[in-house]
């Protein structure tokens, strides 16, 4: 349960981080040229390397301070009656704590809705739970206990993904336009999910994730975080179909680029 908790909550915000870089095309520009400056392309990037990757870690900071995975955390009950700033807290009573909005607070973010992960650069806040504005993984004893592991997937998957391709959106449709709704439940999803096009850089081919290149053409794209629901192949995506294509769901089981790679080598599809 906690690895498929922590592989979930992991690929929601890989896929918010892509949102946002592709909204913040200057923010991207910035993450790569870090990635290339202290990795190069002539490898993946690893674990190890991702302390040198500040910038790239103060992105995703930004991106699980505007879109929490769990935006309510885990439910609490109170053990005994409690008054908090006036309000009785009945014993047996069930709370919420709302992260979501606690990390989007005027009170203690400048520009709280904008996307600045500058905001982390040399500041001390950090995940652990000390710094109350900040709890995307809680605080306490009762901290998610999957919060290390999640930090270093989160941090590893943008990287990888960032090195050696470079993003865009769809034909047609300008980052400003990009749907950035949100769809509230235990988790917090996109409500229209990521469609983002890669560009292979020719010295990454060798570390590049082995997608059939020649079935990406400049108007296909593929999903980002969770696989796509198209069962015949890459989705591809007109101008006209951006604002309704629904190209992610995980109600199928099937991941047409997994099949594509099956059937290259030989082998049938996933069903």
């Amino acid at each position: 349960d906690l690895f498929l908790a922590g592989s979930d909550t992991s690929a929601i915000t890989t896929e918010w981080a892509m949102a946002e870089l592709l909204r913040n095309p200057q923010t991207l520009r910035k993450v790569r040229e870090e990635i290339l400056q202290q990795i190069g392309t002539e490898r993946p990037v690893k674990e190890s390397d991702i302390d040198k990757l500040p910038y790239l870690q103060a992105v995703v900071k930004e991106v699980m301070r505007l879109h929490p995975a769990v935006p309510l955390l885990l439910p609490h009950k109170a053990q005994e009656d409690a008054e908090i700033f006036g309000f009785i807290v009945p014993k047996n009573s069930q709370v919420l704590v709302n992260a979501w909005a606690i990390e989007r607070d005027p009170k203690y973010w400048e520009k709280p809705l904008e996307f600045l992960p500058e905001r982390f650069i040399n500041s001390s806040v950090d995940y652990k739970g000390r710094d109350f504005e900040y709890i995307p993984f809680g605080a306490g004893r009762r901290i998610c206990p999957g919060m290390p592991l999640a930090i270093r997937m989160v941090n590893l998957m943008l990287a990888s993904i960032v090195q050696p391709f470079s993003w865009k959106l769809p034909k047609g449709m300008a980052p400003e336009n990009l749907d950035m709704e949100e769809q509230f439940g235990l988790t917090l999803r996109k409500a229209i999910p990521l469609l983002a096009i890669p560009s292979l850089n020719m010295s990454s081919t060798q570390n590049a994730p082995a997608h059939d290149s020649k079935r990406l053409g400049e108007n296909s794209g593929i999903g980002v975080g969770v696989p796509p629901v198209n069962p015949g192949g890459v989705p591809n995506v007109e101008p006209d179909d951006i604002s309704s294509h629904n190209a992610l769901n995980t109600d199928t089981g099937t991941d047409p680029i997994r099949n594509a790679h099956r059937e290259a080598q030989g082998g049938g599809q996933e069903t």
